[in-house]
């Protein structure tokens, strides 16, 4: 699945397009939460504690694309972009 921001046209283009909103949950291990609260200093600020979290899950999301072969070819992104700045 192909995550498009671009406008309306794009998701017509796409037939795998999922929204966000629909797209499945991976569930976050424990343990990398954990590494992630002891990498932080003593004090921090909750707003760089929840950007790691948002990475890591992005990540993991996309690790999990690539293993189930959702993916796309550098050339066909370029070909698509010249499309979009049209």
């Amino acid at each position: 699945m192909i995550k498009c921001l671009c406008p309306e046209g794009g998701r017509k283009a796409n037939k795998n397009f999922v929204p966000l909103y629909q797209q499945k949950k991976l569930p976050m291990k424990k343990h990398s939460l954990v590494q992630i609260v002891n990498e932080l200093p003593y004090e921090f600020n909750l707003d760089d504690l929840l950007e790691k979290i948002v990475v890591l899950e992005k990540i993991e999301k996309g690790l999990e694309d690539v293993k189930n072969g959702r993916t796309i070819s550098h050339a066909k992104v370029k070909k698509e972009i010249k499309k979009w700045l049209k």
